[in-house]
């Protein structure tokens, strides 16, 4: 079996636990005895949340080391082309954590028959995020940050903007940065003066931070909500309060411990 993680780039902690996850879940199957008597050998590679990177790791592990399994990666961009190199060779592949639909469907809309993911798509957290955003929250007026060459962003923002919106939710503002950005003091600036009920900011915890840290030191106080990887944040004088979203499914009519709501679904697994 093979991990695919980015343990170097711009957000190694994900690959880092995905890795240490799965290397203590193969831990526990080969101290039962592995796999139908057999145990499991991990192959570990960096695949850096990169294309190229990723399409080189999933070629070697596959054609050098002979694996039948693949976990991986985290980064959609990384993801997508690793899922069409694995269907095309029947190699089984399990994202952790991407959650672009575009990594289990190919462009004509068919079901990627080897390839699944163990969380939520895009569609489906902006529109949770959307309803608790107006349902559990009362916001009325929202501005979304996006990263427009962040595939995990771009997809969150696109469905949280379109839900809330056809909630009767407003976007009274857009701005756009890059992944290489560390002053959001122009963005938070127009942010502050349309006095937002709520900032959607869907992106890692590299820019998560940084932003909400500048807010807070602004004065700032409008709610910033985005995917799972932020859930909610309040910023306040004294402190930040955080609470993550997936604990608050309930408050936006989404029920725990039903997969089946995620499209798509194969037996465990998220398609």
């Amino acid at each position: 079996m093979a991990i695919l993680a980015l343990l170097s780039g711009p957000v190694p902690t994900f690959g880092v636990m995905m890795r240490d996850g799965a290397l203590f879940a193969i831990d526990e199957w080969n101290a039962k005895g592995g796999v139908l008597g057999r145990k499991v050998q991990p192959v570990v590679e960096d695949s850096q949340c990169t294309p190229d990177p990723a399409v080189n790791a999933a070629n070697k592990v596959i054609d050098q080391d002979r694996v039948h399994y693949i976990i991986g990666e985290v980064c959609p961009k990384a993801s997508t082309p690793v899922s069409e190199i694995a269907n095309s060779k029947h190699v089984i592949e399990i994202s952790s954590a991407s959650t672009n639909p575009a990594v289990t469907v190919d462009g004509n809309g068919k079901v990627k028959e080897y390839v699944f993911r163990a969380c939520s798509i895009d569609p489906f957290q902006g529109t949770v995020g959307a309803k608790f955003a107006l349902g559990t929250l009362k916001a009325k007026t929202a501005f979304i940050m996006v990263d427009q060459a962040n595939d995990y962003v771009r997809g969150l923002a696109e469905y949280f903007e379109r839900a809330f919106v056809a909630g009767g939710g407003k976007i009274v503002g857009k701005e756009a940065y890059t992944s290489k950005d560390t002053d959001f003091s122009v963005i938070l600036s127009k942010a502050a003066a349309m006095k937002p009920d709520l900032i959607y900011l869907p992106d890692y915890y590299n820019v998560v931070n940084l932003v909400t840290k500048q807010a807070k030191e602004k004065g700032i106080k409008a709610v910033f909500i985005g995917g799972r990887r932020l859930g909610l944040v309040r910023p306040r004088p004294e402190g930040g309060r955080r609470r993550i979203l997936h604990q608050s499914l309930l408050a936006a009519g989404y029920p725990a411990g039903r997969p089946e709501l995620c499209e798509g679904l194969r037996g465990p697994l998220q398609r």
